[in-house]
């Protein structure tokens, strides 16, 4: 599988002002349900909380990963977020 062919161009988002990591949760769960990507705002970002709190997915330089096994996944892909000022 090409990597282009799972980034959900209807889930890019650049400059988002997100305050914290519930902030940024509620954003990406919004674009993947009006994207219907996800069947569930709320299975799906409670299953992104389950995930994080196994480990964090922070890697680096700015970046994390969050993600999650759901059954609110109607699709597999990937969603990007650029926030308008990096979060802890």
């Amino acid at each position: 599988m090409n990597l282009l062919e799972v980034i959900n161009e209807n889930a890019v988002a650049v400059n988002v002002k997100a305050q914290n990591k519930e902030e940024v949760f509620e954003c990406v769960c919004d674009l993947l349900l009006k994207d219907s990507s996800i069947t569930s705002k709320e299975e799906f970002k409670q299953d992104l909380y389950i995930r994080e709190s196994q480990g964090k997915t922070g890697i680096g330089d700015g970046i994390a990963i969050p993600h999650g096994k759901s059954l609110a996944v109607k699709r597999n892909c990937i969603s990007v977020l650029k926030l308008e000022r990096p979060i802890q």
